[in-house]
């Protein structure tokens, strides 16, 4: 099968069915790096069997009681009715039963023979009812030496503790290691079911999600192409093709200012003005408070002080101007100090937010002129690379790889007298020293059999998407012009300092309920449900996409994108499909998970870090956003923003607009001080110019990065078709974009606060089966951001979800629903495979780009 209409589009773009949107051909392969049979080990089927069969008894009992105490009943009203209730001898023995039926007792069977057949068939179903809890009972306590046994071989596997090891030494030497070293003869107690779960926890996500880190997440690629099978894959010998080892900023942050502690070595800092200052001659402008004057040397020395050069060099230009104060080195440094202390500059050794942090430190210490000083500066950052180093070498030796973290550990802290981790418990902030990416060894090529099958349903949510954008950015727009008109009334003038209306408008842009996003959101799924017209009480919803997409396209209907870059979007799709043979024969579904709307999320840095080619893509970009662009400078501290997850993907016409504290890794030219910029108004606009005329951006351009962080995942599109609390599986053509789904207050799952493990796994069972959910979930929880795999025939598992339902119930602050949805692909439904055979988990990282959809620059 050959595609069609990409004729006209640049060659990195492959056009999908519809017209409006492409797709980059280059597209993420998200795939765990353990084998889902890991997982499977630590479900027991004949404890399963044995659990349904009590509950099936259970069901038995109750009919046969219902029944009984029918009959009762009926047997009592036909005395009555025929005048015969003052007969004791035939009333009171009903009577009785009654009685001991309501309390759960079997009573004496009276002479009534209809009745008496119903309590036999009660006690033959209460025999079998004891029979299976007994033959339960015993199956439980098989089964749970069998996963126990399991569980003990986990950390037998040195891939295993290497991952651990990379994640949570003290999790490895506290708990791992001690269940590798029990021989299973001891009593099972509460530590042992601590450590069983702890190995648990991280097997899940090691086989079940798609995180992209380390080797237990590589990074992999797919290509779309115009010819050819659905798909096809060629696994390399190895899992993986690259691994490499990297220090997190943070880590070469803290050396580099541990380093800067030295006075004598101020001379080769580069002092840096920053970004909230301008200067007008030697007057000072600054936010939020009147201008100031300087005297002609202290401004003359704030205005040299561009962050590329060292202060020796700026001395020495400066003394041959003959400033009047400026007589020597001395007088320069003094007025750099004073500088420094009014907070008007930083000086300092400054690493900004880049891949390969030590070696923008290395450039910097190569500065200093002092060869006793340099050497002695260098030795340090020899020193703390070659403990990385020693990292990288122990690859695949778990017990190796501990002993190099924990020299590069005890290293750092001596020469920084620093802790060598930071942000406990925090997701995404890059908690350790240092960590690894790699690239997975496959070959994967997707057809256009497959685009043919994915385009029509994804281009309608892609097109709802794109309104979404625009009608945030259309009401972000209106609330930029109010404030703007009220700080033009309070000053009397339409010039506003860009950094003033910046502080005013950042509330807004934030505050939960009113926002713009969150006002959208809930009109954006109303939309939705509008448009669907969910039927009621049914768990499988199928739409046709040509029959829908008249309706769609009209609710949705939006001009453009709001902003240039939210032309992209980046929905994550999976497989379902038995093998890749069943993929090639067309046996297979689609899965929507999340749109990570208006962001391109191949640009993060470990993204780009791991592809072989990574200039094509700076080529796509630049050829997918012309004009120039300007893009907010992203601050070390931002919410999930590490050395390995920033945007490092832009196009070669950016500028960066410079809001913070921290340096820029850019050319100087491309970066816009924030106190260098205004706000004014022209022909309508709200423009973003530099006081000098000779910048302009559209204003939203500046805020665009705050709007890509509040719609990165956008609210369900469909929560509003959610009939109390319950989601159908929602599909399109064949794409499922909505799983079946649950939420439940913590209230309504008692299950999770029976203390016995057997009953808790009898009950919980029961509870799933009551609502139809599936053997394997994901469950979430407000008190972690991360999904739980959930497995009804795991009693581990089981035990994980009821503790995860008992945190929320205790915590007063906790949001009290808790939210199942059905996993989709299972565990049995994975086609990626490797060299040997065995299965993962996987998702395909697609771009879309918005081919129609092209805003305008002032």
């Amino acid at each position: 099968m050959t595609s069609q209409n990409t004729k006209s589009l640049p060659h990195h773009l492959i056009s999908m069915p519809g017209g409006e949107w492409a797709l980059w051909r280059w597209t993420g392969l998200r795939g765990t790096g353990f084998p889902t049979d890991g997982l499977l080990a630590l479900a027991d089927a004949r404890t399963r069997e044995a659990a349904d069969a009590v509950l099936a008894t259970d069901t038995e009992v109750d009919q046969a009681s219902t029944l009984t105490l029918s009959l009762v009943n009926k047997a009592l009203d036909d005395l009555r009715d025929a005048g015969e209730w003052e007969n004791d001898a035939r009333r009171e023995p009903l009577l009785t039963a009654l009685r001991s039926l309501k309390k759960g007792r079997l009573p004496t069977a009276p002479a009534d023979a209809e009745v008496a057949s119903a309590l036999d068939a009660l006690q033959a179903a209460i025999a079998r009812q004891e029979r299976a809890q007994e033959a339960y009972h015993r199956a439980f306590a098989a089964g749970l030496e069998r996963i126990s046994e399991a569980i003990r071989q986990v950390p037998a596997d040195p891939h295993f503790r290497e991952a651990v090891t990379w994640q949570n030494r003290k999790a490895l030497h506290s708990g791992i290691l001690n269940l590798l070293n029990d021989d299973g003869t001891g009593q099972r107690n509460k530590k042992q079911r601590q450590q069983e779960e702890l190995i648990a926890n991280y097997l899940q996500r090691y086989c079940a999600k798609n995180d992209t880190i380390g080797f237990f997440g590589p990074v992999g690629w797919a290509r779309w192409g115009d010819e050819g099978e659905t798909i096809t894959a060629e696994p390399g010998r190895d899992l993986l093709e690259k691994r490499a080892v990297y220090f997190e900023g943070w880590c070469i942050d803290t050396l580099a200012q541990t380093i800067g502690q030295n006075k004598a070595l101020r001379p080769w800092m580069n002092p840096r003005r920053l970004p909230f200052f301008d200067l007008e001659g030697n007057l000072l402008l600054a936010p939020s408070r009147p201008p100031m004057w300087l005297s002609p040397s202290t401004a003359a020395v704030l205005q040299a002080c561009d962050g590329q050069h060292t202060a020796r060099q700026l001395a020495q230009e400066l003394l041959q101007r003959n400033i009047k104060g400026l007589q020597s080195e001395e007088d320069v440094w003094a007025t750099l100090e004073e500088l420094r202390q009014k907070k008007l500059i930083v000086w300092e050794f400054e690493i900004p937010l880049e891949p390969f942090p030590e070696r923008r430190l290395r450039r910097l210490l190569g500065q200093i002129e002092d060869e006793a000083l340099r050497q002695s500066a260098l030795a340090a950052l020899d020193e703390l690379e070659e403990a990385r180093d020693g990292v990288a070498a122990a690859a695949g030796d778990p017990f190796e790889l501990d002993r190099a973290l924990g020299y590069l550990e005890t290293t750092f802290s001596r020469l920084t007298s620093t802790a060598p981790t930071r942000a406990h418990g925090q997701i995404y902030s890059g908690r350790t020293l240092v960590y690894e990416d790699c690239r997975r060894d496959v070959r994967l090529d997707l057809g256009p059999e497959l685009l043919q099958s994915l385009g029509p349903p994804l281009s309608l949510l892609l097109t709802s998407a794109r309104w979404f954008a625009y009608q945030v950015a259309e009401r972000i727009r209106d609330m930029f012009w109010t404030v703007y008109t009220e700080m033009s009334a309070e000053r009397g003038k339409n010039v506003i300092s860009a950094f003033d209306f910046a502080a005013r408008v950042q509330p807004h842009l934030m505050e939960k309920e009113t926002s713009a996003s969150s006002v959208v959101s809930r009109l954006y799924q109303q939309k939705w449900a509008e448009v669907l017209g969910m039927p009621a009480q049914t768990n499988r919803v199928h739409y046709d996409s040509q029959t829908i997409r008249p309706a769609i396209l009209a609710a949705f209907d939006a001009p453009h994108s709001g902003w240039d870059y939210a032309r992209y979007h980046s929905p994550d799709v999976m497989i379902v499909a038995d093998s890749l043979e069943a993929i090639q024969r067309g046996d297979y579904q689609l899965v929507l998970g999340e749109i990570h709307a208006t962001l391109n999320t191949l640009g993060a840095a470990f993204w780009l870090a791991q592809h072989p080619s990574p200039q094509d893509f700076f080529q796509a970009i630049t050829s997918d956003l012309s004009g120039t662009h300007l893009t907010y400078a992203i601050p070390k501290n931002w919410p999930f923003m590490t050395t390995r997850t920033h945007r490092a993907l832009l196009p070669d016409h950016s500028y960066f607009l410079a809001f913070g504290r921290d340096p820029i890794a850019a050319d100087p030219s491309q970066i816009v001080p924030i106190g260098t910029m205004v706000i004014t108004e022209d022909n309508g606009r709200l423009i973003l110019q530099s006081r000098d005329g000779q910048l302009r951006f559209d204003l939203l351009e500046a805020f665009t990065l705050t709007l890509t962080y509040l719609l990165d995942g956008i609210s369900d599109p469909f929560e509003a078709t959610r009939r109390d609390g319950y989601m159908p599986r929602i599909t399109i053509d064949n794409l499922v974009v909505a799983r079946e789904s649950w939420q439940i207050h913590v209230g309504d799952a008692p299950f999770a606060n029976i203390k016995d493990e057997e009953t808790r796994f009898l009950e919980a069972r029961r509870w799933a089966q009551a609502r139809g959910i599936p053997r394997f979930a994901f469950g979430r929880v407000s008190v972690e951001r991360k999904p739980f795999y959930v497995d009804f025939d795991s009693p581990v598992y089981v035990n994980i979800m009821a503790k995860m339902i008992r945190r929320v119930a205790q915590d007063e602050k906790a949001d009290p629903i808790f939210t199942i949805a059905e996993m989709l692909p299972r565990l049995d439904q994975t086609w990626l495979i490797d060299a040997k055979g065995q299965r993962y988990t996987s998702e395909l990282r697609l771009v879309a780009l918005d081919i129609n959809g092209q805003t305008t620059s002032p």
